[in-house]
């Protein structure tokens, strides 16, 4: 009995194994319909940009609805790991744009060996040098790889068309005393909706965006310098009267960024706050017009 039992058993395996092949023929196919699209893969129409969680620094990845890509900052020389396998998984193989916003460590540490892996074709950079060894090594690197590099400044267009605008709007001076003020401060349009990145912009540069009379609105606000309450005045907030802010900062950072002033002038303009620190990489996706979703590393939001 138990010989027959056993007999029957193996012949039982003998069956699903030679059945294996053939079954993976349909299956693989049919899985490979029935599977999602990764949530990063582009869609057609749509501008996403990602406020990359970098620590106590800034980074910020986004793809335009025409396919072309831009990086903006690179975090501190750690985060430059997770910026490249962030970049993998998106299967970018290009930069057509990369900006530096300023040369400080904690937005350029990570920018050499980033590019090390990917492609850039312009790298801009404001009029501001630095004797830092992290500076020195990315302007050789630069040069050494023959990638084209533009000094912006306020009143300039990176480019333009299929419903993008991207201009500069500050610095506006040559010589402030302040490096953070001395930031690129880029503001984004596609169609309807906006985004203004101000990198470690402070209340002069501020000050100064002000009184140009330049376009500052936007909906999505990367706030200045980390939360710190050298940046953000309700003058400035006032004007680009955002529906949206993101702080870039590090979980117990030692600066106390966020500073509590900020939080509370970006409250009293009932604007919804993001923070890099508490829910992690911070994911906005629009088609321009209707539609602007929000999805957190950490939670999610509409």
């Amino acid at each position: 009995m138990k010989k027959k039992i056993k007999l029957l058993l193996v012949g039982a395996m003998l069956i699903l194994l030679s059945g294996c092949e053939l079954q993976m023929e349909w299956i693989g196919p049919l899985l490979e319909a029935i599977a999602p699209e990764p949530s990063y893969e582009a869609v057609e129409g749509e501008l996403n940009v990602w406020f990359l969680d970098v620590g106590q620094g800034d980074s910020e990845f986004i793809l335009l609805p025409n396919g072309e890509t831009l990086l903006i900052d690179a975090g501190e020389s750690y985060a430059a790991p997770e910026i490249i396998s962030f970049l993998d998984e998106l299967n970018v193989e290009k930069l057509d744009y990369v900006i530096a916003t300023h040369p400080h460590a904690d937005h350029i540490g990570g920018m050499e060996e980033v590019l090390e892996q990917v492609e850039a074709e312009c790298f801009y950079l404001p009029d501001q040098e630095s004797d830092s060894e992290t500076y020195q090594n990315l302007m050789e690197h630069l040069e050494e790889e023959e990638i084209p590099t533009e000094t912006v400044s306020g009143g300039m267009r990176i480019a333009e068309g299929d419903g993008i605008v991207m201009d500069v709007l500050a610095p506006l001076q040559d010589n402030y005393s302040d490096v953070n003020d001395a930031s690129v401060v880029l503001r984004l349009q596609y169609q309807e909706k906006s985004f203004l990145f101000t990198g470690d912009a402070q209340n002069e540069s501020e000050e100064d965006m002000l009184l140009s009379g330049m376009d500052l609105s936007a909906n999505v606000l990367k706030v200045g310098h980390h939360g710190s309450d050298t940046s953000t005045t309700r003058q400035f907030l006032r004007r680009v009267s955002p529906q949206y802010a993101v702080i870039s900062c590090g979980e117990g950072n030692s600066y106390g960024h966020p500073k509590p002033v900020t939080l509370e002038n970006l409250l009293s303009f009932s604007v919804t706050v993001y923070r890099t620190d508490q829910d992690g990489t911070i994911h906005f996706s629009t088609d321009g017009k209707n539609s602007m979703q929000i999805e957190t590393e950490k939670e999610s939001a509409e």
